[in-house]
């Protein structure tokens, strides 16, 4: 297994947020020219509580608005399931699949 990682955050007066990730994994489970994902993410977000106009409102100190969406992966297969197998003493044969590659699931957040 190997993974590389990125992220970039950005952040305009305090109140406009931006996040970029970036993660790339490798797996020996997978056959040659199928181990590597791509799992990109893309958060942003607004920090009403340092906007003008919420200065005034005491009842509320702090409020922020996130949303976020990004790809996570997942290799939790049993090894080297992309090659056939052959038992010679029970004469068993598990055949392998060659396309078997990264579950990719996707996720989408939202709060304040």
């Amino acid at each position: 297994m190997a993974s590389y990682l990125g992220k970039v955050y950005y952040s305009y007066d305090s109140k406009y947020l931006l996040e970029l990730g970036l993660r790339r994994d490798g797996s020996s489970l997978f056959a040659p020219g199928k181990r590597w994902g791509f799992f990109p993410s893309v958060a942003a977000g607004w920090n009403l509580g340092n906007e003008d106009f919420m200065k005034n409102l005491t009842f509320l100190s702090s409020m922020k608005l996130r949303a976020s969406y990004g790809a996570l992966g997942n290799n939790n297969i049993s090894p080297y399931a992309y090659q056939t197998t052959i038992n010679t003493g029970g004469n068993e044969q598990v055949f392998g699949n060659p396309n078997i590659t990264w579950e990719k699931m996707k996720i989408l957040n939202a709060g304040y």
